[in-house]
């Protein structure tokens, strides 16, 4: 994402629908446990991306709280299913969502159309400079696509899940494990795009608001570039992040110093299927201040947010059964996508370090 920029774009604005989207994996609509019918590019990743968002409320826990009008800043959102997490739960929500590749963003425009038309889409990538530069979609992973993407660290990742799940004792995965690499090879086949690139700031810019309740971001190795491109005068606006960090060469520790520095108090959490990987979820909140006597304080949007996730719980969903793995012609399996649940088994370390 810190490609020097060719034809730098003007801050996007969000279309009410993008008609002759190309794409290279044409989405389908399936139906999910909570009665809502989504688009999505890989069907497979689908259950994953349920269970993290609906289930598991991911974005939503390690003290996250989000007020009655919340404003939300969707950085990576995939198909859109955060998004609609949070237009589903705060009806009166501004929801931002940024999507670069072509064929999910295609997912996640039907999506929101449908399901949360208040919502504002961009399709773009988030970077520290406006421009443009070269995107790889996975289309049977399209959780790992990315501007900084590297095969080998996304085969990485991948067999740390599936190593995770066998673990937890899922059906299958020793077998699907004695073909990894083909199973992998498959996984990982690419296409590559060019996609346009924004920074919050130029969003902030154009789209005034005033104050950024969550910032999620989700992006796949530039989450230092998409808060490098947040101005110095914005920083006081957000108010709490939530970051998948892919832990390389002390990313970990640089961003909760960064956040640190900004003021906020930073949890460091490893999903359990993510154990003895680099993939952490950083959770950023400010100092809380106190209620008022009526209960609108942070306190009392912390009960409200508390009532919503219970209201808002799915049953988890049903994962699409995983082939039998028999040698090279083995076809990809399901819900491996790159997307840390980061709930289940918190950490405070990493190997850079302690991180509170």
């Amino acid at each position: 994402m810190t490609t020097p920029p060719q034809k730098p774009p003007q801050a996007p604005t969000s279309p009410p629908s993008s008609p002759g989207l190309e794409t290279s994996a044409p989405f389908t609509r399936h139906p999910l446990p909570n009665g809502l019918e989504v688009a999505t590019v890989s069907r497979a990743e689908l259950a994953h991306f349920y269970d993290d968002i609906f289930v598991k409320c991911i974005y939503t826990a390690h003290g996250i709280t989000l007020p009655d009008e919340p404003v939300v800043f969707d950085v990576g959102a995939n198909i859109g299913l955060f998004s609609l997490f949070v237009a589903r739960g705060w009806p009166r929500a501004q929801v931002f969502a940024f999507e670069p590749a072509p064929p999910i963003f295609a997912a996640l425009d039907d999506n929101l159309s449908r399901l949360a038309p208040r919502a504002r889409r961009f399709n773009v990538g988030v970077s520290d400079q406006p421009g443009e530069a070269s995107f790889t979609f996975y289309p049977q992973a399209s959780g790992m696509s990315s501007f900084y993407a590297d095969v080998e660290e996304e085969k990485r990742a991948l067999k740390a899940v599936l190593q995770g799940e066998a673990r937890k004792g899922v059906a299958e995965v020793e077998q699907l494990l004695e073909h990894v690499d083909e199973y992998l090879d498959e996984r990982l086949q690419q296409v590559d795009y060019t996609c346009r690139l924004t920074t919050l700031k130029a969003v902030l810019e154009d789209h005034p608001v005033p104050r950024i309740d969550l910032l999620k971001v989700d992006v796949q190795k530039a989450e230092e570039q998409v808060l490098a491109g947040l101005g110095e005068e914005h920083w006081p606006k957000v108010r709490q992040l939530v970051l998948e960090v892919h832990d390389v060469e002390g990313r970990c520790r640089r961003l909760t110093e960064l956040l640190r520095q900004r003021g906020f108090q930073v949890t460091a959490v490893q999903d359990e299927y993510y154990e003895r990987s680099e993939m952490y979820n950083l959770y950023a909140l400010r100092p809380a201040a106190p209620a008022t006597d009526s209960g609108r304080g942070l306190q009392g949007a912390a009960q409200r947010a508390q009532r919503q996730r219970q209201a808002l719980r799915g049953r988890p969903m049903k994962r699409p059964a995983r082939p039998r793995p028999s040698g090279p012609s083995s076809s990809p399996g399901p819900s491996d996508s790159s997307h840390s649940s980061g709930s289940s088994a918190p950490s405070t370390s990493s190997r850079d370090g302690k991180h509170e």
